[in-house]
């Protein structure tokens, strides 16, 4: 039996993951439904090989209809209850070296969100003048609807476009990066790039010990009592240069807060991550990205890396819909 679920506000409608190339709402399902089609394989509900497939699958052939590149979407408001992410994709070549590129490269990363779908509320009934309005209906219990999003991007996929909002369901330690717009200059390396100061205390009055390039990642373990200012526990990216013999300390020395773009890091990587809370999500909110899902069958071209962007998504509930649906009839 599907048990309603109290935290969870109703919806009364689903949309879409994706707007048009325009960046449009759909306005005719048709139109979706001629995207859908420039797919080969992954329809609903038998797969290329005749064989039970329960979602639909958007790809590269469908780009030119659907407005991939920024992201899918969440077709209904609910609450994202699981995820998984992979930090970097697994390869499905035999014998792949760990950490390397991977030559066939899949995704095992989701998003499972949860809908609890009512019925809309019935117009009020015409009355005659001076009568009493008949008494409404009480609706059907709302039923419990999943939507999963499947072979969404892996982690390094966000490294590699730092302009990608992180989601916010991801509870991990906060990264932070040096933003593009920093004008610190680096005094071993004229001419170089603009990036940011490393200060021996939380001040801009404060000794310079060190710098960072623009785009470096560094996390941060703890704040000035002002708020203003990041001591650097940790750069994992980028040029970190440092100043005299201020190796041993500009690593730990102080970085302006307000230079740092935040980026939200997962809870885990390569396994199920089911949230202890579920976290909010709004009809249109960015889910996810296309990720990579070449097949093992797949031959390499001369060894190089293959690429197949997709999205496989499907919708599905408890046992209790035959029942939703009677009591829908009824109460329409």
């Amino acid at each position: 039996m599907n048990t309603p679920v109290k935290t969870l506000t109703p919806t009364t409608s689903f949309g879409y993951p994706f707007k048009t190339k325009e960046e449009k709402e759909f306005a005719d399902p048709l139109e979706f439904y001629k995207g859908l089609a420039m797919v080969t394989g992954g329809h609903y509900l038998l797969g290329t090989h005749g064989l039970w497939h329960g979602g639909i699958h958007f790809s590269k052939a469908s780009a030119n209809t659907f407005s991939q590149e920024g992201g899918v979407r969440c077709i209904a408001d609910g609450e994202v209850v699981a995820y998984r992410i992979d930090n970097r994709y697994p390869d499905g070549k035999p014998g792949g070296i760990a950490g390397s590129t991977p030559i066939l490269p899949y995704s095992t990363g989701f998003v499972l969100v949860r809908h609890s779908l009512q019925p809309p509320k019935l117009p009020a009934p015409q009355t005659t003048a001076g009568a009493r309005p008949a008494p409404q209906p009480q609706p059907p219990r709302p039923l419990t609807v999943y939507s999963l999003y499947m072979h969404l991007g892996d982690y390094a996929s966000y490294l590699a476009a730092p302009q990608r909002p992180t989601p916010a369901w991801w509870k991990g330690p906060k990264r932070h990066e040096v933003k593009n717009t920093n004008r610190d200059d680096n005094p071993q390396a004229q001419g170089q790039q603009p990036g940011l100061n490393i200060r021996k205390a939380g001040s801009a009055r404060s000794e310079k010990i060190g710098w960072l390039s623009r785009g470096a990642q560094l996390t941060i373990s703890e704040k000035s009592a002002d708020g203003k200012w990041g001591k650097v526990s940790s750069v994992l990216s980028g040029t970190c240069e440092l100043y005299g013999t201020a190796d041993a300390t500009a690593p730990k020395g102080w970085v302006h807060l307000g230079s740092l773009r935040a980026q939200g890091t997962p809870d885990a990587f390569d396994r199920v991550v089911v949230l202890a809370e579920p976290s909010p999500v709004r009809a249109g909110d960015v889910i996810g990205y296309l990720g990579e899902d070449v097949p093992a069958s797949v031959r390499p071209i001369g060894n190089g890396p293959m690429t197949r962007p997709l999205l496989h998504l499907e919708v599905f509930s408890g046992d209790d819909v035959e029942a939703f649906i009677r009591q829908c009839r009824r109460y329409a």
